[in-house]
């Protein structure tokens, strides 16, 4: 296992990381991981496991070695002695945890894994390195088996003259010693510049010397490929191998072999693996979106005298996948009182003491996913009435005969209900206020004949205490006015009701017409 200051991980097989853990995750201080039966040769449930040992190093070496006193560490003298004192445990059954590997997404699930190096002589290009084996069926390819062998590297092209197997055993061809797909670079069927990808079977032939193995190749796989870094993705036709939901295919095994003869196979296996563990198709879903829900609160009210209650509303939180629910909702009231968790989201809380607190709220989905961030409100509660704040908003300048709007807005930290007033204070002509008892009033700006400024008081109660503030606002002399969407001369020209009367002549005269 690999741990940094950010995060654990599973180290890549190899020699010294045989029994590859699939599992890890730090809770605190504690480092919980999982090793597959498979990787450990099934030692029977509740038989003893011996000689096991912890060891902690980094690159400087080793930090310690367990068991030792819990006061030491490998640079203390005295703990130097328990180097190689080992202890057993018995394997109990349990529950396996769950797998970040998915079969609906590629690379998939893993069943074949190899250390690093070959078993026998090899090319010194890493290319006949076999690492790991995985099958998938990704929902966005129906109806396909997806196979992935990683090998060390294949820069810059796979080597010539190699195959790269996976055999497999399926259940509706019981026929044949096995089936196999796997890339191919030797002549004719591929080459290192332009490698094949094929299907077939394997038998043995029976040889005075020793028995060989015989491939005999039924086709192809379209749309598979293979990268520089080391990925070759094999796509199977799952009705091309008569496969179904539900089939498991066995005796999985990689083999990289390197071969003059296509077809008896003579040469050499340079690395192979096995899988103690088959895979049984599922069908190509889609992943399910995964993930922390978001937890979000709600609260009637957010400041208020003591004894203040609030109604707290967690409706708003979701999962991150639609499919799934919220099943759990933690609230935290941050005055001191426990947390509650229930299965509802609303829940109403009574604050007895003045001053700020955070309430917040944790969820859970039916995924057991639990929300990385909380939800938050802040609640002020006070012990006595504060006056509201008033703010008649910006001044402002408006061109005579036009609308103009007085934006104001008030607050109050004890959250009491309040009223507003609007008033002209200032100015003439006087002008009536629409809507004066609510923070956004109007009114008309009237005609002038020169600049002139209308001063308004917005007055805010809480019913105990009020405060007030104004606003300026310029009236600019335009010459004209909007009567009715129409323009209306004034000064410099006929008097305005001269205007009119020749105004409502001609709209006469045309519904004559």
């Amino acid at each position: 296992i690999i741990a940094t200051s950010v995060k654990v991980s599973v180290a890549e097989p190899g020699d010294l990381n045989t029994a590859v853990a699939s599992y890890v995750v730090r809770e605190g201080n504690i480092i919980r991981f999982f090793v597959p039966y498979a990787q450990m040769g099934y030692p029977p449930i509740d038989e003893p496991v011996h000689n096991i040992r912890v060891f902690i190093e980094n690159d400087a070496g080793p930090r310690d070695i367990a068991p030792s006193p819990a006061t030491g560490t490998v640079q203390t003298a005295a703990v130097q002695p328990m180097f190689g004192r080992a202890f057993t445990t018995r394997l109990l059954p349990g529950i396996i945890p769950n797998s970040t590997e998915r079969a609906c997404e590629l690379p998939g699930l893993t069943r074949v894994t190899s250390p690093s190096g070959t078993t026998g002589n090899n090319s010194s290009t890493g290319h006949d390195d076999l690492r790991r084996i995985s099958f998938a069926e990704p929902g966005d390819m129906p109806g396909k088996l997806v196979v992935t062998m990683n090998v060390d590297n294949l820069s810059p092209t796979p080597v010539g003259g190699y195959r790269w197997y996976m055999y497999f055993n399926t259940p509706n061809r019981t026929n044949v010693e096995a089936q196999f797909i796997g890339m191919d670079t030797v002549p004719p069927g591929g080459s290192s510049a332009a490698p094949g990808f094929i299907r077939g079977i394997r038998a043995t032939i029976n040889n005075p010397a020793a028995p060989v193995g015989s491939f005999t190749i039924e086709g192809n796989l379209p749309g598979s490929s293979w990268n520089a870094n080391g990925t070759i993705r094999l796509v199977m036709d799952k009705t091309q191998f008569g496969l179904t939901t539900g089939m498991t295919v066995a005796g999985i095994a990689g083999s990289i072999r390197q071969t003059s003869n296509p077809q008896n196979g003579a040469g050499l296996t340079v690395d192979s693996a096995g899988a103690l563990e088959g895979y049984t198709l599922v069908g190509n879903l889609l992943c399910p979106v995964t993930g922390a829900p978001t937890a979000v609160l709600a609260a009637d009210r957010t400041a208020g005298l003591a004894p203040l209650t609030v109604n707290f509303d967690a409706a708003g939180s979701t999962a991150a996948n639609a499919a799934d629910s919220i099943t759990e909702y933690t609230f935290n009231f941050g005055d001191g009182t426990g947390p509650v968790t229930q299965a509802t989201p609303t829940i109403q809380h009574i604050y007895n003491a003045a001053g700020t607190v955070l309430a917040s709220l944790t969820v859970k989905d039916s995924n057991d996913e639990v929300s990385a961030t909380p939800g938050v409100q802040s609640i002020l509660v006070t012990d006595q009435n504060v006056a509201p704040t008033a703010d008649a908003g910006p001044d402002l300048a408006v061109d005579e005969g036009w609308g103009a709007a007085l934006k104001g807005h008030g607050s109050d930290v004890n959250g009491d209900t309040l009223t507003y007033l609007w008033e002209q204070v200032g100015g003439d002509p006087s002008v009536t206020i629409a809507a004066a008892s609510l923070p956004t009033a109007t009114f008309t700006a009237p005609p002038v004949d020169r600049e002139t400024e209308l001063t308004f008081r917005l007055t805010v109660s809480d019913g105990e205490f009020s405060a007030s503030d104004q606003v300026t606002v310029r009236i600019r002399d335009t010459g004209t006015i909007p009567v009715s969407g129409v323009t209306k001369i004034l000064g410099g020209g006929l008097p305005a009701s001269t205007l009119l009367g020749l105004l409502g002549l001609a709209l006469a005269r045309r519904r004559r017409h």
